[in-house]
C-alpha cells in the first residue's frame, strides 16, 4: 500500500476547505488488480478538547 499525500493545511477558527479536482493517479509493476481509495483526516484541539476525525471515500478498482 502507498499513501499518496496531496494536501495539508492549518487553519485557526472554525472553518477550512481544501477542494481538490483534476488529479491523476499511475500505478506501475503491481501483480494484480490495483484499487485507491481517497480519504481525509481533520485533527482539531482546544484547551480541553483534541479529536482526530478520518473521512474515507468509496474503494474503487483501476
Amino acid at each position: 500500500m502507498t499513501t499518496v499525500a496531496i494536501d495539508k493545511k492549518k487553519f485557526k477558527g472554525t472553518t477550512a476547505r481544501v477542494t481538490i479536482t483534476g488529479v491523476r493517479i499511475k500505478t506501475d509493476q503491481c501483480a494484480g488488480q490495483s484499487f485507491i481509495r481517497s480519504y481525509a483526516t481533520l485533527t482539531s484541539s482546544t484547551d480541553n478538547t483534541d479529536d482526530v476525525i478520518t473521512y474515507l471515500g468509496v474503494t474503487k478498482a483501476v
